[in-house]
């Protein structure tokens, strides 16, 4: 996936085996599968959690919904939990359940408007956010895989796994 790639993460060799925890992807021969369970070991892909369904296995397991295209806060908080689990990111202290009255995506918009103070590293110079003014006042748009992308590109620009010397000064 696009969040896996822009942070470096290769799926283990266990993310490519059953079970799955999701109901609706259920073969490991997909070519998305180890990817997607690789996310969700990591935390930072868990399905639709409000739907979750409980297997004759006894195993609880949420939907995917692979069919379906992506909606700008539910990829905004794919990378934003992404950043935090791989600890480039510092969100800890954020309560990132929603005040009544406000979306379940609130808090995620919020960190991707500017995601300086919470870097663990602070970038030179460089921006730091997900989401433009505008594109955080559209969460519910859905989002094309260049639009994805985009997010993807602005994560480089204060994280670059792909650049051994993330501070310019030419040491390694």
């Amino acid at each position: 996936s696009i969040t896996e790639r822009m942070l470096c993460i290769t799926p283990r060799p266990e993310a490519s085996l059953l079970p799955t925890p999701f109901f609706d992807v259920m073969d490991p021969k997909s070519w998305f599968y180890p990817i997607l369970k690789e996310g969700n070991i990591r935390g930072f892909i868990k399905g639709y959690e409000g739907e979750v369904v409980t297997g004759a296995d006894g195993i609880n397991r949420t939907p995917f919904r692979p069919e379906r295209f992506i909606t700008r806060a539910e990829a905004t908080t794919i990378v934003v939990r992404a950043l935090a689990e791989e600890d480039i990111i510092d969100i800890s202290k954020v309560n990132l359940t929603a005040a009544p009255g406000e979306n379940w995506y609130d808090p995620y918009i919020s960190i991707a408007r500017d995601i300086g103070p919470y870097l663990k590293k602070p970038a030179e110079g460089r921006q730091t956010f997900l989401l433009t003014p505008e594109e955080a006042r559209t969460p519910d748009t859905e989002i094309t895989r260049k639009e994805f992308a985009i997010m993807a590109d602005r994560v480089l620009l204060f994280y670059d796994c792909y650049n051994p010397d993330r501070d310019g000064d030419g040491l390694l």
